[in-house]
Order: C-alpha cells, then sequence, then structure tokens
C-alpha cells in the first residue's frame, strides 16, 4: 500500500498529524523493525525529520525502543547513518547523550559500540606519514566529540583487547597519537 502511494506521488518525508514523519508513525506503533529499516533504505525515509517534540526518528527509537532495542541497532547499520545523524541540531545533543539522559542504559550501550567500531574502522587507515592522517585526525576528533572511546578495547583475530590509541600508536606518528590525545581532552 505504501508503494502504491509513493507511486502515485506521495512523499515519505511529508509531516503527518504532530508534525511525524512516516518513520516516527512506524516507530511508534512498533511496525516490523525489518520494515523500518526498508523504509529508510528503499523509500528514502529521512533520520533528520524532526516531530513537534523535537525528536527525530532516531530520538523516537531511544524512547520507546525495548530491549534489546531493534529499532535503534538496525538504523545504526543503516547506510543513511552518516556521522550527522549522531548529534540532534535542535537539541544540541548526541543520540548517546540523550540516551544517557533518558535512562536508556540498552541504547546507549548500542549507540556507544557503534561510536567505538566507527573510531576503529577509520584509524585503520592512518598511516606513518603525518601529512596523509590530517583528514583523519579530524574525523576521530568528530566521532570523539560524539563519544567515542579511544581507550575501548576492541577485540578480532588480529588486536585482541587493542585500543584505538594502540593502534594509532602501531599503524602511525606520535603526532598522529598526541593530536588524538588532545582530541579526547
Amino acid at each position: 500500500e505504501v508503494s502504491s502511494m509513493l507511486d502515485q506521488g506521495a512523499n515519505i518525508n511529508d509531516p503527518v498529524p504532530n508534525n511525524n514523519s512516516f518513520l516516527h508513525l512506524l516507530i511508534m506503533n512498533q511496525a516490523p523493525p525489518t520494515l523500518v529499516l526498508a523504509v529508510v533504505n528503499d523509500l528514502g525515509a529521512e533520520l533528520s525529520m524532526i516531530d513537534l517534540d523535537g525528536c527525530r526518528a532516531l530520538e523516537k527509537c531511544i524512547l520507546l525502543d525495548r530491549e534489546p532495542c531493534p529499532y535503534l541497532a538496525l538504523l545504526l547499520k543503516s547506510r543513511k547513518m552518516t556521522f550527522e545523524e549522531f548529534k540532534n541540531n535542535t537539541s544540541g545533543k548526541t543520540i548517546r547523550q540523550f540516551a544517557i539522559d533518558n535512562n536508556r542504559t540498552c541504547a546507549a550501550k548500542l549507540i556507544q559500540d557503534e561510536l567505538n567500531s566507527r573510531l576503529w574502522e577509520i584509524l585503520l587507515h592512518v598511516t606513518s606519514q603525518d601529512k596523509n592522517n590530517t583528514a583523519i585526525v579530524d574525523e576521530c576528533g568528530k566521532w570523539i566529540a560524539c563519544g567515542a572511546d579511544i581507550n575501548h578495547q576492541y577485540t578480532d583475530n588480529t588486536y585482541d583487547r587493542w585500543t584505538p590509541l594502540h593502534l594509532a600508536c602501531k599503524l602511525s606518528t606520535a603526532a598522529t597519537v598526541t593530536h588524538l590525545i588532545e582530541r579526547k581532552k
């Protein structure tokens, strides 16, 4: 039914009653999480739409999702989940801080894990040439400001209990490491 409405010219991002988006309504009415993800990834629903309460769909997930937070878990992995979505420009808060302020520990942990994972992935691209690392350090600084932890212990087959700081020490230069530490302050 939604697809046929969109085919007839409806806009998935047009506000509906209470200035909610279709995505807000799906989350509020506990639609299947895979449908929510399809509406975002396949039908183009914007994560940045804000309702009358100043909440985007991400904040609605944080407030309404029950453990294990299936909506938030899927949206965090969505291809539309860019750096900009981790901060609500209306409230000035990161979604991690929003989750903490609202005592949503499951959501806060999911967000923290995603921030840490993204920081790690960026640091895998540092080199032993400082001039090549400037953009990477700047990108890392953004994720750290959102709550990524440079001391988080990461584990995989290659790096057991390494932190992003360990990785930076191994792959880059002292100047790059110093910049990362300064970003944390």
